[in-house]
């Protein structure tokens, strides 16, 4: 059991990707923020020094899930990662052994954590390719957190008890209100990386005459001359905070499932939410915090009446939404859930 009156006696290991902009690597600071300690460790890192040639190919989560069953156990990299994960998890003991999708884990390996550790969790990506995963990970023992709530029926039918853990703000708790300018950009912006739904919101957008940018991975070839490449880190937050206001557009298997990342990550960054998927969205945050809205109509109004908004009143949701998700929508928060689910 975790000796919760000495955290630092306490070592997480968590196993997936340590891409800095990843779930893994965000969870892994919301323990640090607690006190313990955090040790990712990541396939592809790992197939990068081993084997150059695979870096590219277990880059692509996806990928390396769908030939599991296939060639995992006959891919060099993968294999070398299985028995060194192995080895640190014999040395170290962790008490938590965190596995977030955890498609490059043989099932010797995943029954072996559970054995070393006080409790071992998966975090269930919510993709159809990953549902054997988490029904084998869940018969091993191993409690399973999803940050999808409409997925909970369907794990209970299927005897698997989950926790709710959604995504959240990547940011310190001591976080503080560094003000909303009144001069904020006469612009709305999307960050993220692009999907047919997306692109379909943004190109009626334009075609009406609305002042959009996005930024993120495929756009460029959709949008050539508009756009902007990856935007991380403090660039991320610098962005929002200029715009008028930040939409967030929620791939289709979201709809009705689901709050994805975005919905913590711009209030978190002192930016003006506006969202679809108003059912996800209005379990965490009021309609005096973040904007909804459920089709394009209804965006194009909405984008309209705060162009003409005072700034001074965008400012003051902007406000209150940052401050309800620094009190409840950290990576602390969600790192304290599992926790209490593995004491």
């Amino acid at each position: 059991m975790l000796k919760t009156s000495n955290f630092r006696d306490n070592v997480v290991l968590i196993i997936g990707r340590s891409a800095k902009n990843s779930l893994e690597a965000m969870l892994s600071r919301g323990f640090r923020f607690l006190g313990l300690r955090a040790i990712i460790f990541g396939y592809e890192d790992f197939c990068s020094n081993t084997s150059p040639w695979l870096a590219s190919i277990a880059r692509r989560r996806l990928l390396v899930s769908r030939a599991r069953s296939l060639i995992l156990n006959s891919v060099p990299c993968i294999s070398a990662f299985n028995r060194h994960l192995l080895r640190i998890a014999r040395m170290i003991r962790p008490t938590i052994a965190l596995v977030v999708k955890g498609e490059a884990l043989d099932y010797p390996v995943a029954y072996e954590l559970r054995e070393h550790s006080v409790c071992a969790a998966y975090m269930n990506p919510d993709d159809p390719r990953f549902t054997r995963l988490t029904i084998s990970y869940a018969d091993l023992g191993y409690r399973v957190f999803t940050p999808c709530r409409g997925c909970m029926a369907w794990f209970r039918e299927r005897g698997i008890e989950p926790i709710f853990l959604p995504f959240a703000a990547d940011i310190p708790p001591w976080a503080k209100w560094h003000g909303c300018s009144s001069s904020r950009l006469g612009i709305f912006v999307f960050i993220g990386s692009m999907y047919p739904r997306r692109f379909r919101v943004i190109r009626e957008l334009l075609r009406r005459g609305l002042p959009v940018i996005v930024a993120g991975p495929g756009w460029d070839k959709v949008l050539p001359g508009r756009v902007s490449g990856g935007v991380y880190g403090t660039r991320y937050i610098a962005l929002n905070r200029l715009a008028l206001a930040s939409l967030n557009i929620h791939i289709g298997s979201d709809i009705g499932y689901k709050a994805n990342m975005r919905v913590f990550e711009i209030p978190g960054s002192g930016g003006i939410e506006i969202s679809d998927n108003p059912e996800e969205v209005r379990v965490f945050y009021s309609a005096n915090e973040v904007y909804t809205y459920n089709n394009i109509d209804e965006l194009v109004e909405l984008a309209k009446e705060l162009i003409d908004t005072p700034r001074e009143l965008l400012c003051d949701r902007a406000y209150k939404a940052f401050k309800k998700t620094v009190a409840n929508h950290t990576y602390m928060h969600r790192a304290k859930k599992i926790i209490r689910a593995c004491t």
